[in-house]
């Protein structure tokens, strides 16, 4: 059954959820660029803590980079003199084209699987002639570059611009060689690469050419056909581990001309045997020069570099999927959903925002990542968990707002009815306020305790020092009773009505024995009032105090006018009985059986019989609290208990010739001893034992 704080919050919270789930929904319908692009941080941060794409051993690079293109302030002149490709490349870029047919030329008789170029011929050049030549010799072992230029935007022709190889280098055959491949990269909306287009065609009609890219023609001159994902649509790929800084990677480039020295290819290159079985990469890698910088995921990496890192993810499989719109408005829905939910189970508001970062936290790492690493989808991060904190927030902030304002009425109200302890849990957990307005049944321990004789000291005494001196008793007590975790229901006159613990229980054991600690206190410090009102002239006061444990009802009670937070029942008038029976039986303290199953074994009690109280038609155990069961106690005080209890035994198993014999021994040891007084006169009266009868209030 629902609580009455969380019913009353039930529709506001379904409303924030709600209104929250359509307007992120519209935004995500919008797609603005900012979405976007925080959607693409969040799949980074993703990326970078997620799975890789293992670095594979059998790829290298071998790149024109700043010392291939000025040897000569790098060699000597009799070591470029040495090989005729150095001596070509000794007079700048670009290099004659003979110098990459000697390159394949070199490679391939190494043992090299392939060689790609990611390099464009686009004219004629110096040195065609060779490497058209070789590439003619190796037409399985070369794949080279060609550029894609899309129509421009506000131009009449839809036709795109070509560049590809001249045909002096390659006779090109139309968009299905496999010995070359379109290099273009395709940004997302932050210019960073994220994914890879296998295959691309400009004009939608069937009969119109698809041309494949790089790393498709690779994969087609290595005889892995399959491993090409044969759609249109951009291929999402998990990149190789590498570091930020450009040129720094897995695949750390080989500088061109050192396959040319005598000395490098000897003892670097093991007379090629280092390249047999490679997939040999050739491209740009002189940043000053090529400017051939990508921005990607794993920061910015160099044009060949990327193009290796999506060959090796086509060759491992290691593509992913990512969240379609319908997908992306269904986690919308769903995490709306939760946050009503979390809204409703964690009604505090700071346990509710810990479990809302909780969650976020757990849908990266235990949801998203998972995903990513082992299921091979990128789910979506920033429209399903704004629609999960921003409904979340909303909701507590609502929450938290209208509990500022419920306490605020609450506490003007409270403050004038009851003690500081109830108003206070009332005003943490007000739904413990709403649901006892109607009455609940509570376990709890009653403590009654009346001054002796102050009806006709208020007839007499000057009121306004008895008022002083009445007010310094109360607070006295009021603060025993919540030192000992009890509160204070009302004062009857000079009476103090206390129990243990109707909002705050500790359960009935300790509470119970709080209770006795509390009246055992109260009676200590009622001595030392005593000690300090004599020595002012005042009179002393002397109390007695009742204790009863039971089920009460708890609840708001009066009239509807006015009303108070107050516990009833039959456990709370056999308290004040008790109460009133402490002059009876000359003690300070009395407690009743269901008291003393919870305090035996920390006080020591003395047991008064079984008392059958005016009004009430059943006998019920009697206990006087006499001290802590850790204190000492006098062996003569020992004896006479002992010797009571044995008399007391007698009389409730009906000897009363046996009982009155040992009460008057009592008596004769302790002439005062009121509750051996009361069983003698019983006795006297002609009882048959078992049971004292109080005739008396």
């Amino acid at each position: 059954m629902l609580s009455k704080t969380r019913a009353k919050h039930l529709v506001p919270n379904a409303v924030i959820c709600a209104s929250t789930v359509l307007i992120v929904s519209f935004i995500v319908w919008l797609n603005p660029v900012w979405l976007i692009r925080l959607e693409h941080m969040a799949g980074d941060f993703v990326r970078d803590h997620g799975r890789k794409t293992e670095v594979r051993n059998d790829m290298v690079l071998i790149g024109i980079d700043q010392d291939s293109l000025n040897i000569i302030d790098l060699l000597d002149e009799e070591e470029i003199l040495a090989d005729p490709s150095l001596d070509d490349m000794s007079f700048g870029f670009p290099f004659p084209r003979r110098v990459y047919g000697n390159l394949i030329e070199k490679l391939v008789e190494a043992g090299a699987r392939i060689v790609v170029f990611d390099i464009l011929f686009p004219t004629r050049g110096e040195g065609d002639d060779v490497l058209k030549s070789v590439i003619e010799k190796y037409p399985d072992k070369v794949v080279v570059g060609m550029n894609i230029h899309e129509p421009e935007v506000g131009k009449s022709t839809t036709v795109p611009r070509m560049e590809v190889p001249s045909d002096s280098v390659l006779e090109w055959e139309g968009s299905g060689d496999p010995r070359v491949g379109f290099v273009n990269y395709f940004p997302d909306e932050d210019d960073k690469v994220r994914s890879a287009h296998f295959y691309h065609k400009f004009d939608p009609r069937p009969q119109s050419p698809v041309y494949h890219s790089l790393a498709t023609a690779a994969l087609k001159q290595l005889g892995e056909d399959s491993k090409v994902p044969f759609t249109l649509a951009p291929q999402h790929f998990r990149f190789t581990s590498m570091r930020n800084k450009v040129g720094e990677s897995a695949y750390e480039p080989i500088p061109l001309y050192t396959i040319f020295h005598e000395g490098f290819w000897q003892n670097n290159f093991r007379e090629g045997e280092f390249f047999a079985d490679k997939i040999v990469y050739v491209g740009g890698t002189s940043i000053a020069y090529f400017h051939d910088v990508v921005n990607s995921p794993e920061g910015e990496i160099l044009g060949p570099h990327l193009q290796m890192n999506v060959l090796a993810a086509a060759l491992a499989g290691e593509f992913y999927n990512k969240w379609s719109p319908p997908e992306m408005f269904g986690l919308v829905v769903a995490f709306g959903l939760v946050a009503f939910l979390f809204a409703f189970v964690f009604s505090r508001p700071i346990l509710g925002l810990v479990a809302l970062f909780g969650f976020i936290f757990a849908y990266f790492f235990a949801v998203i990542l998972p995903a990513y690493n082992s299921g091979a989808y990128l789910l979506g991060a920033i429209p399903p968990l704004a629609s999960f904190g921003f409904s979340g927030l909303v909701c507590y902030g609502y929450r938290f707002t209208s509990e500022i304002f419920e306490k605020a009425r609450l506490r003007r109200t409270l403050e004038r009815q009851m003690s500081p302890k109830m108003a206070k849990h009332i005003l943490d957990r007000p739904e413990d306020f709403y649901s006892s307005i109607p009455g609940q049944r509570v376990p709890v321990t009653i403590l009654f305790s009346d001054i002796r004789g102050f009806t006709t000291r208020s007839e007499n005494d000057d009121p306004i020092q008895l008022v002083s001196q009445l007010k310094e008793y109360l607070t006295a007590m009021v603060e025993i009773v919540e030192k000992h975790n009890g509160i204070v229901d009302k004062f009857i006159g000079d009476a103090v009505m206390a129990v243990w613990n109707p909002v705050e229980s500790l359960g009935p054991e300790r509470d119970a024995q709080n209770a006795v600690a509390a009246a055992m206190e109260m009676h200590e410090k009622l001595d030392q009032l005593n000690r300090k009102w004599l020595a002012e002239e005042r009179d002393a006061f002397a109390i007695g105090i009742g204790l009863n444990f039971g089920e009460a009802i708890f609840g708001q009670m009066g009239s509807e006018g006015k009303q108070e937070l107050t516990v009833i029942g039959d456990p709370v008038n056999q308290a004040a009985r008790l109460e009133g029976l402490t002059k009876k039986f000359g003690a300070k303290t009395l407690i009743s059986e269901s008291v003393s199953q919870y305090t035996d074994k920390q006080f020591r009690l003395r047991s008064l019989g079984d008392i059958q109280t005016k009004g009430k038609s059943e006998a019920a155990a009697l206990f006087s609290v006499i001290g802590k069961l850790t204190d000492t106690l006098p062996a003569e005080d020992a004896e006479f208990l002992e010797r009571y209890e044995a008399g007391l035994a007698v009389f409730r198993a009906g000897k009363v010739d046996e009982a009155k014999d040992v009460f008057e021994k009592c008596l004769e040891d302790r002439p005062t001893d009121i509750p051996s007084k009361l069983y003698l006169d019983e006795i006297e009266i002609g009882t048959d034992g078992g049971v004292l009868v109080m005739r008396e209030k």
